[in-house]
């Protein structure tokens, strides 16, 4: 008796929980755990690093609550809303997150708890101070702060009645906690006010700012001008009191010595200056790249970071005595851009936060990190398996890392060079690694030992990239400037030089998958404020361009398996609107034969070439099935934009680097433990159904069939040879020489015949075009090839095809059996092509399923 319909939804639903929108679970239904036992999302499998003490989109202020317990770090945007931030509260024992809150509130610069510990008070760019209940996460009361700009930093008064803020355009306001009305104000800066701190006793509040427009600071300081001042205020009368001046840029931090005697300033242009409150005068002057600054609970100890200079310069935090000024020890950091610092209550431990995501911990008796990096402390920039099924990544903390794919756990690491690592490439026989990154240089090392072989420091401009070819016997590297260089691998002899005259690389170049066409974006600046872009082709033996094409910022570049198809990423402006797609060319004819819609920046075929993977910069990774360019299935989890996108050579599984400072695997198999060893057998009629959506055009429901069928092999491939097209050759190869026929009438009904098969002869059609044939088959061919390109995929045809991923995924030997029935079709055929392309993936795999 057939199935009912919603018998067969509920069957669905099931293996839907395992596919790549809700994501993959254990046997018990609870959701994955990664290396530390913190949660993972559905559908990945092993996350590589950690999410303790990490905070989306960078963290701008970090603070500790009165009692120590809890850590909060404020973002100023969140994956798919840049300019909405959000407020993590952390453990400050364990670094797992407690609660997450905001999120709807624009970007959130700075955080202050009150004296009591219950409120924490936010502000930011939308002009107010949002009161949130600690215990709940929820909001208390919001005070406006109108056309103030932004508000840079806050304060509670001592006994916690009233709180300050500082802000761009209008001084430091005073509100009353309890009812929300303003108190007052401090005004007297003369541009933005970036600090505000009340001493121990709440009688003076310190205010720090500039007095110069910022077109203006740079001849002020040159002529010996004070641009950069702190103020004091009588807290009772708001009347200024004293004033402090630096030659410096502007004041980015202050605050009091807790016995009240001294106010220190942390000032753009690396100067630390202390002033004595009584006497008015400067004490002491520190030097180092250290606008964010932190003095102990007990007035010991002062404690000092800034960003490194770009690229290169080495980032740490200095701890100085603050009564003597003798530098106790210098704490290095993997952390681009140290945005605050702040003690624990007991003075024991020092957090940093930074612009990337990554919190740090120190101790502060001993200098050593309460929690040692055991995951990457920046974006992890590029990544890709090997083929013993590990992972290898880079990222802007200079690491090369390597993690077993499956479970998470970190197998070895290296360091990487001077600078951010941006690009990683391993050799087909992971022989070779190479990097390459934000010093210029391409490092080229054994694995696993990590012994360097060769260094090519011959990039210029902001970066250098490198690739190897399929074969490993080439490496390809490219520096920002535009420079192209083909090297021999193992020595740095330079081949071949590719250079399109004052054009600069836009992307990373890229190899096809035949190791015979190199392609990249270029760009050149065209007036003051715009810029062209280029595709283009280029024969990789030669140097001989094939394609070049007049694009629009190209953010990244994919070959499909094949090598036939380049798929880009564009952001199209020449509407005035921003619109962004991905782009796929026929690299034969360049000729645009597909798009989909969405800001794809990073881009990925899967080995068979059925889906390209895309990230956005939502944090959403979104799967398309190539053929139809219909969006297939989902991965969410990330806390930050992603970076990379690699797949496993068995195309099982996709790996992803993010912002977030972590990879994510996830298992595009789509099957769960009880998914790959069924309970139950498909209820009867249910095969049919499965069978039917096959060929749908519901490329969602297709790709859940694709699942659930793989996942009962021992029902699904009987039913399959039953009704796949065995042992019926199509004659492609002899269809198309017939083109090419004396008689006219043979000629057109090749033709007729290849218009009928339709994409199953598109790949041959598009060989006959790379041959350069006579001009009446090049016509006809045209002609059928642009016919491609108009229709759709008939049914059948995709049935046929989206069964030989069913096959593939199964795993099973009988599943293997019938994919070798169907490679022995015509050899022209797609349908053959992608029987044969299956099996050769398989034979790189572990052991069938029984």
């Amino acid at each position: 008796m057939p199935i009912r319909g919603n018998c067969l939804k509920v069957a669905m639903c099931v293996v839907a929980m395992t596919l790549c929108g809700p994501g993959a679970a254990d046997d018990a239904g609870t959701p994955p755990v990664d290396v530390f036992g913190d949660s993972m999302p559905q559908g990945a499998v092993a996350r590589l690093g950690t999410v303790r003490f990490r905070h989306f989109w960078g963290t701008n202020s970090v603070c500790f609550s009165p009692d120590g317990k809890l850590l909060a770090a404020a973002s100023s945007g969140r994956p798919g809303a840049p300019y909405s931030g959000a407020i993590a509260l952390f453990d400050a024992g364990t670094g797992k997150q407690v609660r997450l809150i905001g999120g709807d509130i624009g970007q959130i610069s700075c955080l202050a708890f009150s004296p009591d510990g219950k409120v924490l008070a936010s502000g930011g760019n939308a002009c107010e101070v949002q009161f949130w209940d600690v215990a709940t996460g929820k909001p208390s009361r919001r005070i406006e702060f109108q056309d103030c700009g932004s508000i840079y930093a806050l304060a509670f008064a001592p006994n916690g009645t009233q709180v300050l803020a500082a802000s761009w355009k209008k001084g430091v306001g005073i509100w009353d906690v309890a009812s929300g009305r303003p108190q007052g104000s401090f005004t007297g800066h003369k541009e933005e006010v970036n600090a505000v701190a009340c001493s121990p006793d709440g009688k003076l509040v310190a205010s720090g700012g500039a007095e110069k427009r910022i077109f203006e600071r740079e001849l002020a300081i040159a002529n010996g001008e004070k641009v950069a001042t702190v103020r004091l205020w009588s807290s009772a009368s708001r009347e200024e009191v004293r004033q402090f001046t630096a030659p410096t840029w502007s004041v980015r931090s202050v605050g009091f010595s807790p016995d009240g005697k001294w106010v220190i300033a942390g000032c753009y242009g690396d100067v630390i200056s202390v002033w004595d409150v009584a006497m008015g005068r400067e004490v002491r002057r520190f030097a180092g790249r250290a606008p964010s600054i932190a003095v102990s609970p007990d007035g010991a100890m002062l404690a000092a970071g800034g960003a490194g200079e770009e690229g290169t310069q080495p980032r740490t935090i200095r701890l100085w005595e603050l009564a003597t000024g003798k530098e106790i020890r210098c704490l290095p950091t993997l952390q681009d851009d140290l945005t605050s610092l702040a003690f624990s209550p007991d003075g024991r431990m020092l957090v940093a936060g930074s612009h990337p995501n990554v919190i740090c911990l120190w101790d502060v008796a001993t200098g050593k990190e309460r929690f040692p990096a055991q995951s990457h402390q920046g974006t992890v920039h590029s990544l890709a398996f090997l083929p013993d099924g590990s992972l290898g990544t880079v990222s802007s903390d200079t690491t090369v890392r390597f993690w077993e794919a499956s479970t998470g756990k970190e197998i070895r690491r290296w360091p990487g060079g001077q600078g951010a690592l941006w690009y990683l490439a391993v050799s087909p026989d992971a022989r070779l690694v190479a990097t390459g990154g934000a010093d210029r240089t391409v490092r080229v090392r054994e694995s696993p030992t990590g012994k360097e072989w060769h260094r090519f420091a011959d990039g210029i401009g902001w970066w250098q990239a490198a690739c190897f070819s399929p074969d490993g016997q080439h490496l390809v590297t490219g520096d920002q400037k535009g420079t192209i260089r083909v090297r021999a691998v193992g020595t740095p002899e330079i081949l071949r030089t590719v250079r399109e005259g004052e054009r600069c690389l836009q992307t990373a170049p890229v190899l096809s998958p035949d190791g015979k066409l190199l392609a990249a974006c270029l760009n050149q600046r065209v007036r003051v404020d715009g810029y062209k872009y280029w595709l283009c082709v280029w024969e990789t033996e030669t140097g001989k361009k094939r394609v070049e094409l007049e694009a629009w910022d190209c953010s990244s570049l994919a070959f499909s398996p094949d090598s036939l198809t380049l798929a880009v990423g564009i952001t199209d402006v020449s509407t005035g609107n921003y619109q962004h797609y991905i782009r796929l060319w026929d690299v034969v004819s360049g000729k645009e034969v597909g798009r989909l819609s969405g800001y794809q920046p990073r881009l990925a075929f899967s080995p068979d070439g059925q889906t390209l993977a895309s990230a956005e910069r939502d944090a959403v990774i979104r799967l398309w099935e190539v053929r139809t360019g219909k969006e297939r299935c989902q991965f969410r989890g990330h806390q930050g934009d992603i970076a990379s996108l690699a797949w496993s050579p068995d195309g099982q599984r996709l790996a992803s680097g993010s912002e977030d400072s972590t990879a994510l695997v996830w298992d595009f198999a789509c099957r769960s433990p009880e998914a790959r060893t069924p309970k139950a057998p498909l209820p009867d009629g249910a095969l049919a159904e499965l069978w039917a959506k096959l060929a749908g055009d519901d490329a969602v429901a297709a790709y859940q069939a694709i699942g659930m069928l793989a996942a009962h092999p021992k029902q699904a491939v009987p039913f399959f040879k039953a009704r796949l097209p065995l042992g019926q050759p199509t004659q492609i190869g002899t269809l198309i020489a017939n083109l090419d026929s004396d008689t006219f009438a043979v000629r057109e009904q090749a033709s007729a015949e290849l218009a009928r098969l339709g994409q199953l002869a598109g790949p041959a059609l598009r060989k006959v075009l790379a041959r350069r044939p006579s001009p009446e088959v090049q016509q006809r061919v045209d002609a059928l090839v642009q016919g491609l390109e108009e229709k759709t995929w008939p049914p059948e045809t995709m049935r046929s095809l989206r069964a030989i991923e069913v096959l593939e995924h199964a795993r099973s030997s009988d599943a293997r059996a019938l994919l070798e029935k169907l490679a022995g079709g015509d050899p022209e055929s797609r349908l053959t092509q992608e029987a044969r392309a299956a099996l050769a993936r398989l034979a790189r795999r572990a052991t069938d399923r029984p």
